[in-house]
């Protein structure tokens, strides 16, 4: 019985993680609309807590270069809309690093990702329609 319980809850655990992350990467994924720039290399986000129990989401946009006033900007109202989605337990921090690698850092999940060339692999493939 007990360990039917523990089961349980834990199920309600992962669920309500889980439900954090899809809202939070479907924020995400409509507050960068005409926030890309091409010099944007990719978005990185990472969160903890629970949905409106009090999280804090971070997210990195990594830009190829020095970070001007419109790309400082855009990251301003990407973060706008994303914590328009969302009610007053929730935290954000969104920054914009210039001259950026693109590695992740710990717990990190790409929101958007550009593709770049490399020695493997030059030119863009083509995919057949």
């Amino acid at each position: 019985m007990a360990r039917a319980r523990f089961e349980e809850a834990s199920a309600i655990l992962v669920a309500v993680s889980e439900d954090l992350r899809i809202a939070v990467l479907l924020s995400l994924q409509r507050a960068l609309w005409q926030q890309v720039t091409p010099d944007l290399r990719g978005v990185a986000v990472t969160w903890t807590g629970e949905l409106d129990a009090g999280a804090d989401v971070r997210v990195r946009f990594l830009y190829e270069g020095a970070v001007a006033d419109l790309q400082k900007e855009c990251v301003s109202e990407a973060e706008t809309y994303f914590a328009a989605d969302f009610g007053e337990d929730l935290s954000t921090v969104f920054t914009a690093v210039p001259d950026a690698g693109l590695e992740l850092e710990q717990d990190e999940e790409w929101v958007f990702l550009r593709w770049e060339p490399t020695p493997e692999m030059p030119d863009r493939p083509v995919t057949p329609l």
